[in-house]
């Protein structure tokens, strides 16, 4: 008796430490999601976690006022619905692990809901923020702008200083075409302000010819446009040359001269450290230049001396 007693007890124990590990072995497979799709009703009712995307993320007041958060978790090719009070600290495509306890279908006075966990709002953790993904790139995307916003800035800022040093060469530049026309023959009649790039504003005038002046012996009235270059450059065609104008404004110095009727005149000072007295200079009627481009060769048939008054031969500017 004692020992068939024996016999029963061993086999007992035997099948309890085979039917433990198996049970303890479904509870821990739901918690696998693949598991959990093949076998719902096997896990029905039980805890589970799983991780997975947000999707369909929703924050719902109920009737009786309470908040409550319901959201879609993805993993593979499986969603299931996740439901918890209150406002979840989470965003769509979040990648979370949700633990809470999940029912085939769930009632809830006249609503059943299908494959649904339900969770409390301490059973959720973010493990992968979009919304941290998507700052950042917020974040990445502004500065960018930011950064090309200071480019544009130092970039204005260097072409006001050029435009500045210009205005300044230009302006010694005049300065020493003024000193050519001696007071005893020459009368000068206008000096263009040419304060456009300082006030940031178009004035009229400073489209018109540098200096006015008129011959005292001959009542003769000449224009002069004065340009100051650092140096002459090689062109596309391979030869030396300079840019002394641009088209519109060779355009209206040809329309200035038609409209008032005496002739513009074109000094172009060539080198030397200092504008207000350039290493060579010439001196060109308007008709000679029809092109922004002039060449060196071209400009020495008009090259005269540097510290040389002007004067009026045969009624043309010498």
């Amino acid at each position: 008796m004692i020992e068939k007693l024996s016999k029963v007890m061993l086999i007992f124990f035997s099948l309890l430490f085979i039917v433990i590990p198996i049970v303890s072995g479904v509870e821990e497979s739901c918690s696998s999601i693949d598991f959990l799709s093949s076998n719902k009703s096997l896990c029905d009712r039980k805890e589970v976690e799983i991780e997975g995307e947000v999707t369909n993320l929703n924050f719902e007041v109920s009737a009786k006022g309470n908040k409550y958060t319901t959201f879609n978790l993805k993993g593979g090719n499986e969603t299931f619905t996740v439901f918890s009070y209150s406002y979840l600290p989470i965003a769509e495509k979040d990648i979370v692990k949700a633990k809470g306890t999940f029912f085939t279908e769930y009632s809830y006075e006249s609503y059943i809901f299908i494959n649904q966990i339900n969770i409390q709002p301490s059973d959720i953790v973010v493990l992968k923020a979009r919304r941290l993904v998507i700052l950042i790139y917020v974040g990445s995307v502004l500065f960018v702008l930011l950064l090309v916003g200071i480019l544009l800035l130092v970039k204005k800022n260097r072409e006001k200083d050029k435009k500045k040093l210009n205005y300044i060469k230009g302006h010694k530049f005049e300065c020493y075409a003024l000193s050519l026309f001696g007071p005893k023959h020459w009368e000068i009649e206008n000096v263009a302000a040419d304060i456009s790039s300082e006030i940031e504003r178009k004035v009229k005038s400073d489209s018109d010819p540098d200096i006015i002046v008129k011959n005292k012996q001959k009542n003769l009235k000449f224009a002069l446009e004065c340009k100051y270059r650092s140096d002459f450059f090689i062109g596309k065609n391979g030869k030396r040359g300079l840019v002394w104008e641009k088209d519109y404004k060779i355009g209206k110095y040809q329309k200035f001269q038609e409209e008032n009727g005496f002739p513009v005149y074109v000094l172009i000072g060539v080198g030397g450290f200092n504008p207000s007295r350039p290493e060579r200079t010439f001196l060109l009627p308007l008709k000679a230049l029809n092109y922004p481009w002039a060449e060196e060769d071209y400009l020495k048939k008009f090259e005269r001396k540097v510290d040389e008054l002007f004067r009026l031969e045969n009624n043309y500017l010498k």
